[in-house]
């Protein structure tokens, strides 16, 4: 250990004190943090309906529901729906029957009474295939024609993402969803002590583990401005999981790396970061001399696949020298096909760390919590498809397109 790690460990130990300010974070008990149920898009999926459905035995009636849909509206004022505040004020939520993957829908509500239909998708952490509310649109207007009902479409994510059929489906995010709970709670001071700790939990969880609570983030923040030195340390060192899994991926790649055409060294990776090139893109952004840019390597775009305990895992092509003019092209290109690249970029130009591709997901945030031998399977399964599938379709249509 080098004498200044050690003096900065011994700092942190004198100040352990600091982290007192966690206390009410690692001290609450919560039952989605137990059950490990928070990155499920099924059950929020499932939490919701139930909480969307006025007859259930919440006894909340339609205060969440209709929260949640006037905030919808209300959000997307902009747009040309079917369905204004006021149409949402006199529906009578207690007709509608709630539907869970319906036509594959995530929840679907239908009023034969009032001639309406909600449909609301829920993305989490996985992302909209090709053309798929463009197809849910289409599967509901076929039973439900647009002259006979009012239907309106919700696209919910953690950050009120844009669906690709965006002109008929409405932005919601969770904040959203958490202010609907809040309200509800406020609303109903009758409300039963279980429900009311559900709640409370469930709010906690999406704070903590779907967004990002300001006060925890501002705290940690300054912790980690503090002892950087000794936190990366000991993150760097801790025996867990994910230095297992970080090491059986690397030599997969390592291993792998003649048959799928790849470049790969150790001194670039770190247990929570795997970085690696393959021979064409090498070969479109070559490796120049000056070390002082991006990773320190002379290396202007890597593959990254970023393994951290909070969220799941997938490769991404990332831009290091945005100087280089091919980068910028790239940047381009990616941007103006967001769905090839399975990811949106609203930058005008590249910076640097901008990522210009997202593969499909490899591991699963509980996934990358669980041992290395319940999961080389499904590693070994996905990082084949990366690397037979994704990765050379993506490198044939920067070859097609990037004007090289």
């Amino acid at each position: 250990m080098k004498e200044h790690e050690k003096s900065s460990l011994e700092e942190f130990l004198l100040d352990i004190d600091i982290l007192d300010k966690l206390s009410k974070w690692i001290n609450e008990v919560n039952f989605f943090e137990i059950t490990k149920t928070t990155n499920k898009e099924l059950i929020h999926s499932n939490i919701l309906a139930w909480l969307f459905n006025s007859n259930e035995n919440h006894n909340l009636k339609d205060s969440v529901v209709r929260a949640f849909i006037q905030k919808v509206v209300k959000l997307n004022v902009d747009k040309n729906i079917m369905l204004n505040n006021f149409d949402v004020f006199m529906l009578d939520f207690d007709s509608f029957t709630v539907k869970r993957e319906w036509k594959n829908i995530d929840i679907f509500m239908i009023s034969e009474e009032h001639k309406t239909t909600i449909s609301i998708e829920n993305k989490i952490y996985a992302v909209e295939r090709e053309d798929q509310t463009l197809d849910y649109r289409k599967k509901v207007e076929s039973l439900y024609p647009n002259n006979d009902y009012k239907n309106l479409y919700i696209y919910l994510t953690r950050e009120g993402e844009k669906a690709s059929d965006e002109e008929y489906w409405l932005i919601a995010d969770y904040p959203i969803i958490i202010e609907a709970i809040n309200q509800a709670i406020n609303k109903n001071i009758n409300i039963s002590s279980t429900v009311k700790v559900i709640l409370e939990n469930y709010v906690s969880s999406l704070r903590r583990n779907i967004l990002m609570d300001n006060e925890l983030v501002k705290i940690c923040g300054e912790i980690y401005k503090k002892h950087k030195t000794a936190l990366d340390l000991i993150y760097e060192y801790r025996p867990d999981n994910l230095s297992n899994i970080s090491e059986y991926i690397m030599n997969f790649i390592e291993e792998n790396a003649l048959k799928y055409n790849l470049t790969f060294e150790r001194k670039d990776n770190k247990k929570s970061i795997i970085r690696f090139t393959t021979k064409y893109i090498e070969s479109i952004v070559p490796k120049i001399n000056d070390n002082t840019f991006g990773w320190g390597n002379g290396k202007g775009l890597m593959y990254e696949i970023p393994l951290y305990s909070n969220n799941y895992s997938a490769c991404y092509l990332v831009i290091s020298n945005v100087s280089d003019e091919k980068c910028q092209k790239l940047y381009d290109l990616s941007k103006a096909n967001h769905k090839k690249f399975n990811i949106a970029n609203r930058s005008s130009s590249a910076k640097i760390w901008s990522r210009v591709f997202k593969s499909s997901t490899i591991l699963e945030k509980e996934q990358i919590e669980e041992s290395i031998d319940e999961i080389k399977d499904i590693i070994n399964k996905k990082l084949q498809h990366l690397f037979e599938k994704e990765i050379p379709k993506l490198e044939e249509f920067i070859h097609l397109n990037l004007n090289e």
